[in-house]
């Protein structure tokens, strides 16, 4: 839903609140935190850069939130190949190494957190 909805959004020039055009609250984490970003701040906006064609800026804003943009444009078309190919993911995610690639995203999404914390 997040990435349909992100070709009609506008991203927000503050790097953050472009779920707000949908009717949500801003970050409770924000406020609480003194201005500092929760882990996921950005990524509607990042989402919204991405659908626009600036991936550039999308990846400025918020790393790790434009490789959940391109899982979920990938995603698509493995979801269409499984369904109607017969082709099962799981099947072929067998022989990945779940416990590095489960460290390496954690690493990774941290990291991207850590920067978009710097920004503020």
């Amino acid at each position: 839903m997040l990435s349909l909805s992100a070709f009609v959004l506008s991203p927000d020039k503050r790097g953050i609140g472009t779920h707000e055009q949908l009717g949500l609250p801003p970050c409770g984490f924000v406020e609480m935190s003194g201005g500092y970003p929760c882990p996921s701040c950005g990524y509607t906006t990042t989402f919204t850069l991405a659908a626009h064609l600036r991936p550039i800026d999308a990846v400025i804003n918020q790393p790790f939130g434009f490789f959940v943009f391109c899982l979920t444009v990938v995603a698509v078309p493995l979801s269409a190949l499984s369904l109607f190919g017969g082709a099962s993911l799981f099947a072929m995610s067998e022989r990945w190494p779940w416990p590095k690639l489960f460290a390496l995203i954690v690493l990774a999404w941290l990291t991207a957190w850590a920067y978009k914390c710097a920004l503020v």
